[in-house]
């Protein structure tokens, strides 16, 4: 189930015909617990549609190396694999994120999306609902409350939101099935021109990016299944000591899964199911990491 609060209609344009409905995959880029991607293939198989999956890999992103392109591109390729195997089509278009949906929108009879919270992410969003002209719907997926049920006004202290997130907890802590679309839309024929995307050697090619800072292929690797391993590493051999020796760069007993959080490659939400049920110190402060000081 998806709790309804995660929901947000952005425009009122009416329902239209279309060939297909489209998801613009941005902050949550992975197939499981992905609660946007959850509603598309809901919303696909009630209107008897194939679903589009889309992303646009923009160059030029504040901040942003080669080292960050190479992790998310290994994740994205994961990504394509996975939507494939479900008979998804899995579209990337090179250039301005906003405009690749835009672009695919306009075949669309529903377009759906994920949340952002950057200045640029939210941008970017404010950009697409200039431009389409079917209904859009943005789904969040990016943090265990969402943001407006937690709070309506700006947060400055741990102290005071833990107590409001921990109140609503139970509302969204809920098991997300994953879902099978009913249409394949692999061989959709689409407008524009879409990235060739298969080798991440060759796509970091494609890309005028900085690269300063050299992608890291020895330990980090990026993607669901690799953060999957490390949170299974982490609960079996870490997270006994965490509290004791997370601060102690000698010992190694963090849990390594904020790349993969960063880039969406896996869910808070699954990652906290996924905690032994038993309390102890060391979960608490986990958790509070995770999820209070995280979201605040």
């Amino acid at each position: 189930m998806i709790p309804q609060a995660r929901i947000r209609y952005k425009n009122s344009l009416p329902a239209k015909d279309g060939e297909y409905v489209l998801y613009w995959m941005q902050a949550s880029q992975r197939t499981d617990y992905n609660h946007a991607l959850a509603y598309a293939i809901d919303e696909s198989n009630r209107l008897g549609l194939p679903l589009i999956v889309c992303f646009g890999l923009t160059d030029h992103f504040p901040e942003a190396y080669s080292r960050h392109y190479r992790f998310m591109i290994e994740g994205l390729l994961e990504v394509k694999e996975e939507l494939r195997n479900d008979g998804i089509r899995f579209y990337v278009h090179h250039g301005s994120p906003p405009e690749g949906a835009a672009l695919l929108s306009e075949s669309a009879a529903l377009l759906v999306t994920d949340r952002g919270y950057l200045r640029i992410e939210r941008a970017w969003r404010e950009e697409l609902l200039r431009k389409v002209s079917c209904p859009v719907v943005q789904v969040e997926s990016d943090v265990m409350v969402p943001v407006d049920e937690t709070s309506m006004k700006e947060e400055y202290s741990a102290a005071t939101i833990r107590r409001k997130i921990e109140r609503l907890l139970p509302e969204y802590a809920l098991p997300l099935e994953k879902r099978t679309p009913n249409h394949s839309s692999l061989h959709l024929k689409l407008k524009g021109t879409p990235m060739i995307f298969e080798d991440p050697e060759e796509i970091l090619g494609d890309l005028d990016i900085r690269r300063d800072v050299p992608p890291v292929t020895e330990y980090f690797r990026g993607g669901y299944k690799e953060a999957r391993i490390r949170l299974e590493e982490f609960i079996e051999n870490r997270l006994e000591d965490y509290m004791a020796l997370k601060n102690d760069p000698s010992e190694e007993k963090v849990s390594d899964l904020s790349p993969y959080l960063h880039f969406g490659q896996i869910s808070p939400l699954e990652i906290y199911l996924s905690l032994p049920e038993y309390h102890s110190e060391s979960k608490r402060v986990f958790l509070d990491e995770l999820i209070t000081r995280r979201e605040l």
